[in-house]
């Protein structure tokens, strides 16, 4: 249902757009893109460009809970 949605969305006036991505895709198609887009995001989490913004810290006994 969601995909028939997103396909009506762009008939209509100021409709919106979705493209579809997929990391592992990306790597397999593109793999010079991929490692050049991951080595730029590592280098802007190193420089502080990027900070994460982390909820919560969980260790990994409380995982499969997390996921449920």
């Amino acid at each position: 249902m969601w995909i028939a949605r997103l396909n009506l969305w762009r008939w209509l006036p100021g409709g919106k757009r979705a493209r579809f991505y997929s990391i592992n895709a990306m790597r397999a198609r593109h793999p010079g893109w991929f490692r050049e887009d991951l080595q730029r995001l590592f280098g802007l989490l190193a420089t502080g460009a990027v900070r994460p913004r982390v909820a919560e810290r969980i260790s990994f006994d409380e995982i499969a809970e997390a996921h449920r």
